[in-house]
This record gives C-alpha cells, sequence and structure tokens, in this order.
C-alpha cells in the first residue's frame, strides 16, 4: 500500500514537473511575448543604431521577452566608452526600456603624435578626435603614457588637471588653453589673456580672483600673474 501511494506521488511530481516544462517552453515560444520595441532614452551623444548593435547577440527585436539577460544587456551598454551608467527594463507583454546616463567630454587633451583625446571629469578617454572641441578647454604640454577609448587615461599631472577642471566647472569659468608642462606653474590662457595661475594652492580663490579681474576690467588683453594671490602681478593692453 506504502509503496502505491510513494509511486502515485512520483507519478504527479513527474507530471506536474512536465506540465511546468511546456508551459515554460510555450511562454518562451509564443510570438505574444516577441519583443517587438526597444525603446532608449537619455542618450544624446551615442546614438540608438549605436546601442543595439551593440546587444544585438543578446537582444533585439524578435526576441523572446523573457530569454536575455537584463543584466548582462547593461553590461555590454556600460562597456561603451561614452556610457556611464545603463538600466534595462522589461515592459509586458512586448517592450524593453534602456535607460542610458552618458559620460560629458570636459577637455581636449593635446597629443604628442597629433591630435587630442576627449576626455570626462574623471580621466576616462571617451574618443580621439583630430580637432579638438571648441566649446572645451584644451590641455597642452601633459606627457601622455597611454590612451584608449573607454579606459582612464594615464599621463602625468593627469590628477592636478582634474582637480583644476573641476573647480573651474564649479565657477562656471571655461579657459581656451591649459598648459600643464608644471602643474606647479600652470599657465591659463582666456580669450586674449594669458595667466600664470601657478600651483593648485588656494586654487579656488585665484579661479574667484580671474573672473572679478576680467568680468571688471575695461581692457581686453593683457598679462595676469596669481601664483602668489596676496601679491598678483597684473599688466593690461588697452583697447
Amino acid at each position: 500500500m506504502e509503496r502505491k501511494v510513494k509511486k502515485r506521488l512520483s507519478f504527479r511530481f513527474i507530471a506536474t514537473v512536465a506540465v511546468l516544462i511546456l508551459a515554460a517552453l510555450g511562454v518562451l515560444l509564443s510570438p505574444l511575448f516577441r519583443v517587438d520595441q526597444i525603446y532608449i532614452e537619455g542618450n544624446q551623444i551615442v546614438t540608438g543604431l549605436e546601442i543595439t548593435r551593440n546587444i544585438h547577440t543578446e537582444l533585439s527585436v524578435g526576441t523572446n521577452i523573457f530569454a536575455f539577460n537584463a543584466s548582462r544587456v547593461a553590461g555590454w551598454i556600460e562597456a561603451m566608452p561614452y556610457v556611464q551608467t545603463a538600466s534595462v527594463e522589461r515592459q509586458f507583454p512586448r517592450r524593453v526600456v534602456i535607460g542610458v546616463v552618458e559620460r560629458q567630454p570636459a577637455v581636449n587633451v593635446r597629443l604628442i603624435v597629433g591630435g587630442y583625446v576627449l576626455v570626462d571629469p574623471t580621466g576616462m578617454v571617451l574618443e580621439t578626435v583630430s580637432l579638438p572641441k571648441p566649446e572645451l578647454p584644451k590641455v597642452v604640454g601633459m606627457t601622455v603614457e597611454s590612451f584608449m577609448a573607454g579606459r582612464y587615461l594615464e599621463a602625468e599631472s593627469l590628477a592636478e588637471m582634474l582637480h583644476l577642471t573641476s573647480i573651474f566647472a564649479i565657477y562656471d569659468f571655461v579657459p581656451n588653453l591649459m598648459e600643464f608642462q608644471d602643474p606647479r606653474e600652470i599657465i591659463i590662457h582666456k580669450d586674449n589673456f594669458e595667466i600664470e595661475f601657478g600651483g593648485l594652492y588656494q586654487a579656488e580663490r585665484k579661479t574667484r580672483y580671474i573672473i572679478g579681474i576680467l568680468e571688471s576690467t575695461p581692457v581686453d588683453r593683457g598679462f595676469l600673474n596669481i601664483s602668489n594671490p596676496s601679491h598678483p602681478r597684473l599688466h593690461f593692453t588697452q583697447r
């Protein structure tokens, strides 16, 4: 009697598992759950085509909505140089939404071999360009040891340059050129002004000083030495 009960329970268990497997296969094979739209939001620099090409082996139109690994898809998108973070959300029954937060270029770093690399505020290399982005500061004089899109720039004085750039961003100050041959003797060019900035000591105070002088001076070109902000030296040329 006991043996018969066990056989019945085993049969029921096997039957239940079989039904669940068939149900799962039915869902995976059903056209009702095939993705018919991949919606991408938050991207302005990276195109939707670039993103879908990068993930097509895992997710594309026609893929069953249960059949892809969302974390893996997000990881592939985040491997793109301009993408900081990515999220992948299933919206049943047939829609996938990809959210992207992009990295923004902060400076053009001049290369000895020619051209520039666009670098974000963390030092990530976004791309190599032959001509600098005119709306971003140019950085010259840094010894670049290694650069590759999607990896952090390896260069002397990188930390100092990024720190100074972050201070300038706080005050919405965008120089035309930053010379970093020596991080203790930084030179800034803004319009027709050459500014001996010195080192990073009291960098915020120096930045406020520069902005105040440039906004209040009646001349449009000249020289400013604020390496020691307590004893600045000024030389202006009249309009």
